[in-house]
């Protein structure tokens, strides 16, 4: 699927250049010939239009099909993350329903900041897809009633204690917490007069981020679940702990890293360049929830038979 859709990119990427090339060419034969090339210059533009179009309507389509809640890769990407066949149920539809959620709140942010110019659209456009990346892990999901496993009779709630330290990545949490850290030191050089011109509501806005990422990071962990079997309760795992690092830290760091480079936009600006480059790398990095990668690997049950 990524190599479709790698040929795919670079066949629209020599239908736009192969037009543009021509036209440049015959516009220059036209200079040269006083104007005799000028229809075959029009011939070239209106193909550049053909190929432009051609690539809108298949952005759009890619577009409605995330809109409408479409992941193709969602069961791909299960089939490496979980053994058995209920264990992947349960991780494509908690991949499916994050990635819809990221979208959503994606495309929202981006038309919210159409009319602000292009630096609007991208702040507001991570602010959106942040926001929805969140709300997606505050949907709960029931294994049992997903996988068609759930006995008769009452619900029996599982008696395991589970604690957040259980489902981090130590460098993730470090990171989200310097973030915050950083933002309480500005916050204080500011109030004694250590630093000029900071943009104080956005280094606050950095300081909302991190502890909500934490309270809702905490909130999966320790959420309850009922009584399950053992492929299901480990497939429960992995997504706790899915949701914890690529679905609520990994967007957290990337918008407080662009809410630093707006705070200190007026105070430095190299570490505001900074801030901002780190947060657009981080933002390249973790696209789609960062697990794309996965479908360059064989199957998880195809590499547990061969080992």
């Amino acid at each position: 699927m990524r190599r479709s859709s790698f040929l795919l990119t670079a066949a629209l990427v020599v239908a736009i250049l192969a037009p543009l090339t021509m036209a440049y060419r015959i516009s220059g034969a036209a200079h040269a010939t006083g104007g005799g090339g000028r229809i075959l210059g029009y011939v070239g533009v209106a193909v550049l239009l053909v190929a432009l179009l051609a690539a809108t309507a298949v952005g759009l389509r890619d577009l409605s099909r995330s809109l409408a809640g479409v992941d193709p890769a969602a069961s791909a990407i299960a089939a490496r993350l979980g053994e058995k066949p209920e264990q992947q149920l349960l991780v494509a539809r908690w991949l499916a329903r994050s990635r819809w959620y990221r979208n959503v709140g994606g495309v929202a942010g981006v038309l919210g900041g159409l009319f602000g110019g292009f630096g609007a659209m991208v702040l507001v456009g991570l602010i959106g897809l942040t926001f929805g990346s969140l709300a997606a892990e505050l949907h709960l999901l029931r294994p049992d009633r997903i996988s068609g496993t759930r006995p008769a009779g009452p619900r029996v709630a599982g008696l395991e204690r589970r604690s957040l330290r259980r489902y981090w990545d130590p460098a993730r949490q470090l990171a989200l917490a310097a973030a915050g850290v950083v933002a309480v030191w500005l916050l204080l050089a500011d109030r004694f007069g250590l630093v000029d011109d900071l943009r104080v509501s956005w280094v606050v806005g950095v300081v909302l981020i991190v502890a909500s990422a934490l309270f809702l990071q905490w909130r999966v962990a320790t959420r309850p679940r009922p009584a399950l079997p053992g492929a299901l309760r480990s497939a429960d795992d992995l997504i706790r702990s899915l949701a914890i690092t690529h679905g609520i830290a990994n967007p957290a760091i990337t918008l407080a890293l662009a809410f630093l480079g707006q705070g200190l936009s007026d105070t430095s600006d190299a570490l505001s360049v900074m801030a901002w480059l780190t947060a657009l790398a981080l933002y390249w990095r973790f696209r789609r929830l960062g697990l794309d990668h996965l479908l360059d690997e064989p199957p998880l049950a195809a590499r547990m038979a061969a080992a």
